[in-house]
């Protein structure tokens, strides 16, 4: 029973910041048919890509992210207490890792990024092909620990300069990332209580307390 258990919770903090590309998806899909029918794909102002605000480089392999995370985790065990840096460099790595996966040509997978920006928001930041022209979507991403449940809000999504109307776009894409994210943490249930979560220039920092070896949180 321990075996399954210790399965259950394989790999869950590197799919979780895998997250961003299911709501990359989501935000494509959404933004596009929404501005099609509001008109505005065809403004010149979605079409004028924006830069991000600012680039990150990164080399990283999902291997290398899986032992830097393990290595953060065991530098800061303590009485049963851990502390997990995520960096943007980590998410951006994961994120084009996965829309290369996807094989799907309207992405520019290799200048998509995560920053992650002292105001305490993450940008999502996608080069995009439409209709043979270049363009960018963008993402406001708010992060939030509640209850020891983290929670997710978007700010903003943006096609080229042109922001997409409404709500309805940005509550979608909450939804969808809310729910994949509360399945990756539902997996460490019992084992990890997320106590504080910080937003930092950079970097995403987790910190809990573990009734388990912290190694097998990463097995």
């Amino acid at each position: 029973m321990a075996q399954v258990e210790t399965e259950k919770r394989s790999n869950w903090l590197l799919t979780g910041c895998s997250i961003g590309l299911l709501f990359v998806v989501m935000m494509v899909g959404i933004g596009v048919v929404l501005l099609s029918k509001t008109g505005l794909i065809g403004s010149a102002s979605a079409f004028e890509p924006p830069a991000p605000v600012r680039v990150v480089e990164t080399s990283l392999t999902s291997e290398t992210i899986q032992k830097m995370l393990v290595t953060s985790a065991l530098q800061s065990f303590k009485q049963g207490n851990i502390s997990v840096v995520v960096t943007e460099s980590m998410m951006t790595a994961l994120l084009r890792d996965g829309l290369e996966q996807m094989q799907e040509p309207t992405f520019d997978s290799a200048h998509a990024q995560i920053a992650v920006v002292d105001d305490g928001y993450a940008e999502v930041y996608i080069p995009l092909y439409i209709n043979e022209r270049t363009t960018t979507l963008r993402a406001q991403v708010m992060l939030a620990l509640e209850e020891g449940r983290v929670r997710v809000s978007v700010n903003k999504i943006q096609l080229g300069y042109v922001t997409i109307p409404g709500r309805f776009a940005a509550e979608a894409s909450e939804e969808a990332l809310q729910k994949v994210l509360d399945t990756q943490l539902d997996q460490v249930q019992g084992a990890l209580k997320l106590t504080d979560l910080q937003v930092q220039d950079g970097e995403i920092r987790l910190s809990g307390s573990v009734s388990i070896n912290p190694l097998q949180l990463f097995k």
